[in-house]
Parts: C-alpha cells; structure tokens; sequence
C-alpha cells in the first residue's frame, strides 16, 4: 500500500509530499528544508476529488510552540499515481486519524456562542478560527447565538439528544447554563453523556484553564 504522494500545488505549481507514518504525517512543503510531523490528532481531512483530480488535505500546525495551533489547507493534483491509489491513500490516512483512534467523522454539534460576554470576541473567535475547523472536518453545525441570561439554560434543556457534542464559545457562564440545563432536562442522565466542549472566549475562563493548563504543550 502506498505510504507517499506528491501533489503538485493548485496555485503555486510547487511540489508538496505527504508521508504517512504510524502516529504522524509527514508534510514537506517545497519552501522548507525538512519535513514537518503532524500529529494523527491534528489531521483533520484528506478527501480525492475525481471530477477534477484534486487531493484536499487539512491538518493543524503551530509554526512556533508560543503559537497558536491555525488551520492550513493543502490542495494539489497527485503526481504519478492512479486516482484509485489517491482515493485509497486519502481513506486510509482518515481511517488511523479516526476510526484507528476511537472517533467518528462527521460529528453532529450544537453550537451556542455567546457573542456580548467577556472581552465580546465570542462571535468573531467562531467565525474566523473555530467554524472553519469544524467546517473542515465536515461536522454538522447547529449555531445559535444567546441572546440574554438563561438562554443556553433553555436550550440545553429542552435539547434533542441527537448530538455528539455540545460546544460552548463562551466564559464559564455558558457551561454552567448547559449544565443545569441537562439537570433539568427530561430524559438528564442521557443528556450528561453528550460531551460539553468549552471554546474558552470569556473574561473568565476557569475550567477551560482546569482542563487543558495554562499552555497546552503536543
């Protein structure tokens, strides 16, 4: 089974090669001396299309460890193989990225986004960084941005428990709402087992800080 490809970039006409490795995929990029190891946790697509003989593949990457982790977005036509090895390549690196590692494509998500709290980036946080990713991934999206107190308290419970997760961009206030909520909910043990996944953007952002540290190392 192949391991390695080469696209020849859309735009720019430069190689890019891709290496798939156990727990890694190996990105060397034509303007760079050695290649770059992307965790499988930081992979987030490879799809061929065959109407038009392209290759997308998506991944997240910090250039510096200070940096934050930003979404980049290859797209090239492969080089010397076959559009059935292309597809085989793209399905496999998706199969040790996620059924390999124990999570579903495609997820389901419900998104509450408080856009007035805190330092009020909640809503331009979404848009620019968060959305995309999602996007990406090829999750479904279900966006609602809360209005006033109370309102993600509602929603949570009266939630159809359809969804794999429910993620917060907001402060602490958000998760608390989510929270009682699901207590009150109908049906509240099925509803505390859909996952509550903070998008810290408040001016306190407690268990998000709990959660994953003050700096969040790979």
């Amino acid at each position: 089974m192949t391991q390695e490809i080469t696209l020849r970039d859309i735009q720019s006409a430069k190689p890019i090669s891709f290496k798939r490795e156990p727990t890694s995929l190996k990105v060397k990029l034509a303007e760079t001396k050695h290649a770059i190891e992307i965790p499988y946790r930081q992979v987030i697509a490879a799809s061929f299309n065959p109407d038009n003989s392209t290759l997308d593949v998506a991944y997240l990457y910090r250039k510096k460890k200070a940096d934050n982790l930003t979404l980049v977005k290859l797209r090239g036509k492969p080089q010397g193989l076959g559009p059935n090895l292309v597809t085989e390549w793209a399905e496999t690196l998706m199969k040790d990225v996620y059924e390999d590692s124990g999570v579903t494509r495609s997820r389901r998500l419900k998104v509450l986004v408080n856009p007035h709290g805190g330092v009020r980036k909640g809503a331009a946080v979404f848009v620019k960084t968060v959305e995309p990713i999602f996007r990406a991934a090829q999750c479904s999206l279900d966006v609602i941005y809360t209005t006033h107190n109370g309102h993600a308290f509602n929603i949570a419970k009266d939630l159809p428990l359809v969804y794999d997760a429910v993620v917060t961009v907001s402060g602490d206030g958000l998760i608390h709402e989510v929270m009682n909520g699901f207590a009150h909910h109908i049906n509240p043990r099925k509803a505390f087992k859909i996952p509550i996944a903070p998008i810290p953007t408040g001016s306190g952002n407690g268990l998000a800080l709990n959660l994953l540290g003050i700096e969040v190392s790979d």
